[in-house]
């Protein structure tokens, strides 16, 4: 439940007032013309390739969707909500525009094609293989399983038999199921086919092999554009918009929101820890003295666990103390990411299998050479001496050690059993032949161990109840944190006040840019939904302040400001102020610049004589291809590139404006390679440069095509 929520149960009285005067409100305006309840953008959720997508078609398939997630896994995580309905919405565009693609090209699916694919393929299907996939293990559902640990068509189509002689619920799960691995055939042809009609001519593959193959050797003059300074260019808002309306396909732009809000952190206090740690301490007496531990340990919200553990299944610090305890014995409180801990020893006895606990120094030769094993080997010596003379092992492990997944725990290995698979099998026979206390080296295929064995060998096992509760916010720190929020909110109206206050209460102001309207997050903050609703209402507008909002989890309220309102299509000059004045100070520069290397040009006959009238130094070019991206010695600059290919040698050409700056040359040589006779290779990796990524490409040119609206934000 929401802290706000939270807040306002306490107060029974002002809810209901609140109720009344809000169905009030909601009935009226429900009943009026231009109710949005009743009149929601014609109930549109978006529109592709020109059809309209209502909210209740979409609305269901996101349910159908959720509901078969709860199927399979559970219920639906909130991170997951926002994913499910992009594939939704993707779902609506692969069946508006892409099954029409499949039917123009004549692609279809017979039942028997859909059988094969499904149940007999040497492959099977991906999409089949998801359906049967635990997500939490990854692996194949073990009824599945064949002994190989893949999928078992056999018995995946055993399955579907029983679900064809099932309810209409299963029936429609057969249903679902076919038409995910048909949509995943279909899409597989269309693109194959789009790959196989690729095709390359002669004349491309000549034009390839000139470009990858001709260089040319060159000198460049250059004036960099950042030799003025930019104070001396000045910038009117007429010339921003003549370079707007000269360029507007560089500054097209989608939906997005500009906010600036503060945020006010929900942590427990000193009070809220004490408060747990009291509660703590009173159960953990009270286990002592329960007669019934199962009752008394479910009853408080803990764990009853009937099963034996053997070492190594608990935490570090609980681990000690639970296994030395005898039956009876109540470990705690213990505190613990964020919670305090009351363990019970139900249960303990030995087991036949033995665990072991080592920690480790690892070093790894330096080669893999024998020499170099025997040089690791001396060095672990060595370092075994300074921790006989003194040096603790939890120091030699962070000098000297160089596996990162105990460096952080004093090398500590953790217990582990003699046919532990994790570990190599020459260090764990290494420990188990030495002493506690006692120090071994010994190489394996990961480098050689330094292993002090840190405890005695254990069969023990001991069954474990668990009570935890987590340190939260109380009643009085919520409502505190409640009320500097509604503070805030109460006295900040315009943008002097909402900047003022956060001065005021010390806090700071932190800034979300381009927030799209399907956003689930932003700036870091996650949970974020509800703020986006917020700022793309079509009420909105620059300078709105938001009510105190809930998110994160509900471990901030957050107060929000609209500070830039940027619409699909090309952006305002006030949207892409910044960027306008860089490209109009740059054109103002290249202006100066051409004119001041036009001037040193006139009359030149050598590049050396310009270099010397602008006060810079020529620079040598000794090898250029045009497929380079980066001119050598300059950097990125595609038009100077193409001047280069494209000018007569021994010729001073320029100026030249570039993205960098302006520029002269003066080609010295140009070898011009020239194509074989037969061009099978080169057409081959052209072919294969083209197919690559075409799924992509094809698919976003579908989008462009496809006049796609999402307003999916203004319900959701």
């Amino acid at each position: 439940m929401a802290v706000i929520g939270k807040i306002r149960q306490r107060s029974g009285l002002v809810i209901g007032v609140i109720f009344v005067s809000l169905l009030a409100f909601i009935l009226t305006d429900a009943f009026s013309s231009n109710s949005s309840l009743f009149n929601r953008q014609e109930n549109t959720v978006g529109k592709i390739g020109g059809t309209k997508i209502k909210f209740e078609d979409f609305d269901k398939k996101v349910n159908e969707v959720e509901e078969n997630y709860r199927k399979q896994y559970g219920e639906v995580p909130n991170e997951l909500q926002g994913m499910i309905r992009d594939q939704v919405w993707e779902n609506f565009f692969k069946d508006l525009v892409l099954k029409k693609q499949y039917e123009k090209m004549g692609i279809k699916i017979s039942p028997e094609e859909l059988t094969w694919i499904e149940f007999k393929a040497p492959e099977p299907s991906q999409r089949m293989v998801s359906y049967f996939t635990n997500p939490q293990e990854g692996q194949i559902f073990e009824q599945f399983r064949n002994p190989m640990g893949q999928l078992d068509l056999s018995k995946a189509l055993g399955h579907r038999q029983q679900l064809e002689e099932g309810s209409d619920e299963e029936k429609q799960w057969i249903e679902y199921i076919d038409n995910g691995i048909m949509e995943e055939i279909q899409n597989k042809k269309y693109f194959t086919y789009l790959r196989q009609v690729s095709h390359v001519t002669s004349l491309e593959a000549k034009e390839d092999f000139a470009a990858t193959n001709t260089n040319v050797k060159a000198q460049i003059v250059k004036l960099d554009f950042f030799s003025i300074s930019d104070s001396t260019i000045k910038v009117t808002d007429a010339e921003l918009s003549e370079y707007l309306q000269k360029h507007p396909e560089d500054f097209k732009q989608e939906d997005s929101r500009k906010m600036e809000y503060v945020a006010f952190n929900i942590f427990p206090s000193k009070e809220d820890s004490a408060s747990t740690l009291k509660w703590a301490v009173e159960k953990t007496e009270a286990l002592k003295q329960t007669a019934n531990d199962s009752i008394y340990i479910v009853n408080n919200g803990g764990m009853y666990d009937t099963t034996f553990k053997r070492r190594g299944a608990f935490n570090q610090e609980v681990e000690g103390p639970l296994f030395s305890a005898e039956k009876g014995t109540v470990v705690g409180p213990l505190y613990k990411d964020g919670a305090y801990k009351i363990y019970k020893v139900l249960d303990a006895k030995n087991d036949t299998i033995l665990f072991y606990n080592a920690a480790q120094i690892l070093i790894r030769p330096e080669g893999i050479t024998k020499d170099d094993t025997i040089n690791a080997r001396k060095k672990a010596a060595d370092v075994l001496a300074q921790i006989r003379g003194g040096k603790s092992f939890e120091d030699a492990v962070k000098e000297f050690s160089v596996d990162p997944g105990t460096n952080t725990k004093g090398g500590d290995l953790g217990w582990f059993e003699k046919k532990s698979p994790m570990l190599p099998k020459d260090l764990v026979d290494a420990v188990t032949r030495t002493r506690t206390g006692d120090y071994t080296i010994v190489a394996t295929g990961q480098g050689v161990h330094l292993v002090k064995v840190t405890a005695e060998p254990s069969s023990r096992m001991v069954k474990v109840a668990e009570i935890s509760r987590v340190i939260e916010p109380g009643k009085e720190t919520l409502k505190s944190i409640s009320n500097k929020a509604t503070e805030f909110y109460g006295s900040a109206s315009n943008e002097e006040q909402f900047n003022q206050l956060i001065e005021k209460m010390g806090m700071s102001k932190r800034i979300a840019d381009q927030v799209g309207p399907n956003d689930q997050t932003f700036s870091g903050i996650n949970d974020a939904r509800r703020v986006v609703l917020w700022a793309f209402n079509d009420d909105r507008k620059v300078g709105d302040i938001s009510e105190p909002m809930d998110v994160d989890g509900n471990t901030k309220i957050i107060i929000a400001r609209v500070v830039g309102i940027r619409e699909k299509g090309t952006a305002k000059v006030e949207d892409v102020r910044e960027k306008l004045e860089e490209q109009v100070r740059k054109e103002k520069k290249a202006a100066q610049l051409r004119q001041k290397m036009q001037d040193a040009l006139n009359g030149a006959t050598s590049l050396d004589q310009v270099a010397q009238k602008l006060n810079t130094q020529v620079i040598d070019i000794p090898y250029q291809t045009f497929v380079s991206p980066n001119v050598l010695s300059i950097g990125m600059e595609p038009r100077l590139l193409g001047y280069l290919f494209g000018s007569e040698k021994n010729k001073i050409t320029g100026p030249v404006k570039g993205q960098a700056g302006v520029y002269a040359f003066y080609i010295t040589a140009k070898d011009e390679a020239k194509a074989p006779e037969k061009l099978d290779e080169v057409k081959l990796r052209m072919a294969q440069q083209a197919t690559s990524g075409s799924e992509m490409r094809a698919t976003e040119a579908l989008r462009k095509l496809s006049d796609i609206t999402d307003m999916r934000y203004k319900f959701y």
